[in-house]
């Protein structure tokens, strides 16, 4: 029996200059995958979420892969996502 593995992550949405929570979400999610991210309860936060896997090896990748693509699109409009 193999185990499978797939995580939820929450980020909150910060204004870069500022550092401030900002409720920029919607903008951020227009520019990544549904299937990936999707909102939350307050707009000052985005959630991923992986794939399911049954290795470490590829669960760290798809992670890394999801954390990328977030801060890709966030710089993109002058926002930040954090942990």
């Amino acid at each position: 029996m193999s185990v499978r593995i797939g995580v939820e992550e929450e980020f909150h949405v910060l204004e870069v200059e500022s550092g401030l929570l900002v409720p920029r979400a919607n903008p951020l999610l227009r520019r990544l995958p549904r299937r990936t991210f999707t909102t939350e309860l307050h707009q000052s936060t985005v959630e991923s979420n992986s794939e399911v896997h049954t290795s470490l090896g590829d669960l760290y990748a798809d992670l890394a892969e999801t954390r990328r693509r977030l801060d890709a699109a966030a710089s993109s409009l002058g926002l930040a996502a954090v942990a």
